[in-house]
């Protein structure tokens, strides 16, 4: 059988078309089956992050501390909470005085005599 007769030779391309559809196709399928796959785990860790922290002050009820002195370790519970939730808005702010855009501003004019790229 010769392939590079009509009939053969489109077969053969319209094939390996299909097989480079498909191994496209699985590679994407991978990405996204990782990236989901790293979104629940880290949102697992959250979830034990969470329950570790109150697994302790229910230790600590139920074997009969007192329930004042576990109030003033509550406050400082929230106060962390409150501090990354602060910390987290920050960080999804756009930032005006960023270092990059300071450095890339501060330099965007300058010339120098080595400078064989810019007009």
């Amino acid at each position: 059988m010769d392939i590079t007769r009509s009939p053969f030779y489109e077969f053969v391309f319209l094939v390996s078309c299909l097989a480079q559809m498909f191994v496209g196709l699985a590679m994407g399928q991978f990405g996204v089956f990782f990236a989901s796959n790293s979104i629940l785990i880290c949102g697992q860790l959250d979830l034990l992050c969470c329950s570790l922290r109150n697994a302790r002050y229910t230790a600590l009820l139920q074997h009969g501390v007192k329930h004042a002195s576990l109030r003033v370790s509550h406050a400082t519970i929230q106060d962390d909470e409150k501090h990354n939730y602060i910390y987290n808005v920050s960080e999804m702010k756009e930032s005006v005085y960023h270092y990059d855009k300071k450095v890339s501003n501060l330099y965007a004019e300058a010339k120098t005599q080595f400078d064989i790229y810019s007009s």
